[in-house]
């Protein structure tokens, strides 16, 4: 997992359709993150296969457990993760890597951009980016995190938008 800027992901990739989307959304009860309760998932829909959902209960390991997993997610990984804790989805090299990004995403309530390879049986490896995205409580409380991974060559993302009055 190598860190990258947002400005290297191509326009209409998942992850950067995300980013535009979290970076419009309102941070009324905490400065630096959306309030979990105002994130609507039916404004990115499109973007719902491309996500999974870390609930984190408390600050350890153990306590961040992902809760529901994008079909696009499970077929790049081959596994469907849900209702796992981030302690046991991952061997021990990548879970320390994985899990510093999720204490900085938490700690410093600023979403986190990579790029990494996944190995995919019967061809080499699939290159992805990879976004992750804090969202608050009404004390302020990191308690969910959403991941956006997409192949780097899935293009043409774009929000649902509801029509207006």
């Amino acid at each position: 997992m190598k860190p990258i800027e947002l400005s290297q992901i191509c326009d209409g990739h998942p992850v950067a359709v995300f980013a535009k989307h979290f970076s419009e959304l309102d941070r009324a009860v905490c400065p630096m993150a959306p309030f979990w309760l105002d994130f609507d998932p039916m404004r990115v829909a499109r973007l719902l296969q491309w996500m999974m959902l870390i609930g984190r209960q408390d600050v350890t390991l153990e306590g961040h457990v992902i809760r529901i997993m994008g079909e696009g997610v499970k077929q790049v990984f081959s596994v469907n993760l849900t209702n796992m804790n981030l302690g046991t989805v991952f061997d021990r090299e990548t879970i320390a890597i994985r899990w510093r990004n999720v204490i900085d995403v938490a700690e410093t309530r600023k979403p986190s951009f990579h790029t990494s390879c996944v190995p995919v049986e019967s061809r080499s490896f699939i290159q992805l980016y990879r976004g992750c995205f804090p969202f608050c409580d009404e004390n302020g409380d990191i308690i969910r995190l959403i991941v956006v991974v997409a192949p780097v060559d899935v293009r043409g993302m774009h929000l649902y938008e509801y029509p207006t009055d």
